[in-house]
């Protein structure tokens, strides 16, 4: 009895280490899936970040445009309005100069008026 305990514990010692090599079989099969997985997904990752980037750089660039453009645009404005500003300015000045002539050729004539109309009153008087 003592030899077919042993044979058994032989068999089941075989039986174990078999199953242990096919379990570690599977799990080296497991693993090397997942790390050929895992390189895929990170070759997948890489390969959407590159893509990504260039639409994220060709968008900055367009942004930049855009607002180098609009800024042009803005000054453009600008410069017209402040010409615009400066031709009223000079017309306003004008204007002033017309009407202060005006007042003090209306003021002399005025008052050559009154002194006139005095010495009427002077020589009617007399």
């Amino acid at each position: 009895m003592s030899e077919e305990k042993d044979s058994n514990t032989n068999v089941s010692a075989i039986r174990i280490m078999h199953e242990l090599g096919q379990i570690s079989g599977k799990l080296e099969v497991m693993d090397k899936n997942m790390t050929s997985r895992m390189d895929m997904m990170r070759d997948d990752m890489l390969r959407a970040y590159q893509e990504h980037a260039g639409a994220i750089a060709d968008l900055r660039q367009e942004v930049k445009k855009m607002i180098t453009e609009s800024e042009m645009r803005t000054d453009k404005r600008l410069d017209e309005l402040t010409e615009r500003i400066e031709k009223l300015e000079t017309e306003d000045k004008r204007l002033i100069e017309k009407v202060a002539g005006a007042a003090t050729v209306g003021g002399g004539v005025g008052g050559t008026l009154v002194m006139a109309g005095m010495e009427i009153i002077k020589r009617l008087g007399s």
